[in-house]
């Protein structure tokens, strides 16, 4: 069998779901690739963020949402500001450099 092809988890007994998997190897600077089908299933490009979390015995990767959008609701606020406004800082903040 090839190295990167797919393969099932074996039987959990704990929130199971069949789960397509696929397998990458840790290098000696602790660095693994992302199997290109989960890059374009969570549009992961070059400098996208991911975060790891533990589980028990599982480490979890899920990739970092850096939508402005995303973070609405997060922040109570008295004076709130739209979309537009944060989106037209950042690039008035980005044409200043």
């Amino acid at each position: 069998m090839p190295r990167n092809a797919l393969r099932l988890l074996r039987p959990c007994y704990s929130d199971c779901k069949v789960m397509k998997t696929d397998i990458s190897t840790v290098t000696r600077k602790g660095q693994v690739t992302i199997p290109v089908r989960l890059r374009r299933a969570f549009e992961l490009e070059e400098g996208s963020h991911i975060r790891f979390l533990e589980d028990g015995k599982r480490i979890i990767i899920e990739p970092v949402v850096e939508d402005v959008e995303a973070a609405f609701g997060l922040i109570n606020s008295e004076n709130s500001i739209s979309s537009s406004e944060i989106k037209e800082a950042i690039r008035n903040r980005a044409g200043k450099k």
